[in-house]
């Protein structure tokens, strides 16, 4: 009973927070702009809510459509922030809980943020 209690706190606080970051992004979108492509995100400015959050979305659509692995390019981006790296950990976590994969190809300010929060082994150094 206690494993079944921890799984499901587990579960919630997985949900409670890919709820936060998705409110706390819609909250500072000021443009219904979106990313084209899931993969790659062409802005190389990643500091705005806007791309980060529909980056977001469309990650989330295809890893609740079952991709087993999901690749992003990140490899243009010239500017990153905290946003990004939120967006990052949440689609890793949801990934996680649901036996996938977010495989992240970096650029050098992504890495140095994954580097900020030790987060280093989120990024990938192969080509796709």
């Amino acid at each position: 009973m206690v494993a079944l209690d921890q799984y499901c706190g587990a579960a919630s606080r997985l949900v409670r927070v890919r709820r936060r970051i998705t409110l706390a992004l819609a909250r500072r979108c000021r443009q219904g702009t979106r990313v084209p492509g899931v993969s790659r995100a062409p802005a190389a400015d990643l500091t705005k809510a806007a791309p980060v959050q529909s980056l977001y979305e469309s990650c989330l659509t295809r890893l609740d459509a079952g991709a087993p692995v999901i690749t992003l390019d990140l490899r243009g981006v010239t500017q990153a922030d905290t946003k990004l790296v939120a967006v990052l950990v949440a689609l890793h976590r949801y990934a996680r809980a649901s036996g996938q994969q977010v495989r992240v190809l970096c650029s050098d300010p992504v890495r140095a943020w994954l580097r900020v929060y030790r987060l280093d082994a989120l990024a990938v150094d192969d080509a796709v």
